[in-house]
């Protein structure tokens, strides 16, 4: 009898799923350009004002995410803690479009504006499923 675990070191898709060039495991590799992951909090209702702004800036595509601030000023109204409702904008681009994206961002949505967005970038080492433009 075949001993299941080295048939899944050598093949780590198990042998009831079906395999075909469009469901192999993707392998990564490290990006031939250094990319960054932005993030952008932002008040939530500015988010369109916000991705038009990095789209000029030449990001691509974004994820927005729901969420809630809490900071210094925490408030509570009858017993119930009342936060304020964010949203978070999460892009992968290379290190100029991120810088350019943060620049604009800071200038016509930054946190002196009623959108009071704050941006911050991460390096992003590998990535699986993220196509290369020419734009970036």
């Amino acid at each position: 009898m075949e001993n299941p675990e080295k048939n899944l070191e050598q093949n780590p898709i198990p042998p009831s799923v079906p395999t075909s060039a469009s469901t192999q495991i993707p392998t990564t590799t490290p990006n031939p350009v250094p990319m960054k992951a932005l993030f952008i909090v932002v008040n939530a209702g500015f988010v369109e004002e916000v991705i038009k702004v990095a789209r000029e800036a030449g990001i691509m595509g974004a994820t927005i995410l729901h969420a809630r601030g809490e900071g210094a000023h925490h408030e509570l109204f009858m017993g119930i803690s009342v936060d304020t409702e964010k949203e978070i904008i999460v892009s992968i681009a290379d290190e100029d479009t991120a810088e350019k994206a943060m620049a604009a961002i800071k200038e016509k949505a930054g946190i002196n504006t009623p959108a009071h967005s704050i941006s911050f970038t991460l390096p992003v080492e590998k990535t699986v499923g993220i196509l290369p433009t020419e734009n970036q």
